[in-house]
């Protein structure tokens, strides 16, 4: 490799076949699919863990109990 090649910018897009830039945006739109099941599933969690009214706390169900 001559020093012009090592200083000349590495362009990744340019390098790419068609094929893998296809690959790459369906990866990237399954990632993106991933993060919205994730905050999905976290925002029930949130939900899940939420005190609700009708429900006796656990200070309720056990008094004596030491955490």
């Amino acid at each position: 490799m001559t020093e012009s090649d090592a200083n000349r910018k590495f362009d990744p897009m340019r390098q790419l076949t068609p094929e893998q830039i296809e690959y790459f945006e369906r990866w990237d739109d399954n990632l993106e699919a991933w993060a919205e099941r994730l905050a999905e599933r976290d925002r029930k969690n949130r939900e899940a863990r939420t005190v609700r009214p009708d429900c006796p706390t656990r200070d309720q169900l056990e008094p004596d109990a030491e955490f």
